[in-house]
């Protein structure tokens, strides 16, 4: 099994006084999660998860939290080829309000959701028991 890593934000705002998450459909596989990617050559995980922002969302004005870093951990195939994978998620805080602009090769759609919605849309378990994990963090 080879193992695989990727980094991303989970990017927070608030909104009339409630935490909204921000989910995109990715299109390989029509999942819900948050957005990420893989590092580019010498960059540090945190550039990396900013520009996978940047890049899927059109999202630059948000201040990370570097600490806690949370993972997720999952096993994926591609071509035939099992990968042990591991993202580090960084909670993003949205500074101002901007418009999301999905980069339409990656992301079919998005969604600001409160946690229980957010909780509901995402996909996958391992994605879920992320936001869990985030959402006790932040209250």
């Amino acid at each position: 099994m080879l193992t695989d890593h990727s980094y991303g934000v989970i990017p927070t705002r608030l909104r009339a006084g409630v935490r909204e998450f921000l989910l995109v459909r990715h299109k390989s596989g029509g999942h819900w999660a948050f957005p990420k990617g893989h590092a580019e050559q010498g960059e540090t995980p945190i550039q990396s998860a900013k520009r996978e922002l940047a890049e899927e969302t059109g999202l630059t004005h948000v201040a990370l939290a570097a600490f806690p870093a949370f993972e997720e951990h999952y096993a994926s195939i591609k071509k035939g080829v099992t990968y042990d994978k591991t993202v580090t998620y960084y909670v993003g805080e949205v500074l101002i309000d901007q418009p999301v602009v999905v980069q339409e090769s990656e992301v079919s759609d998005y969604e600001w959701l409160a946690f229980e919605q957010a909780l509901a849309r995402i996909t996958y378990p391992a994605s879920q028991a992320l936001l869990r994990e985030v959402g006790a963090h932040l209250k």
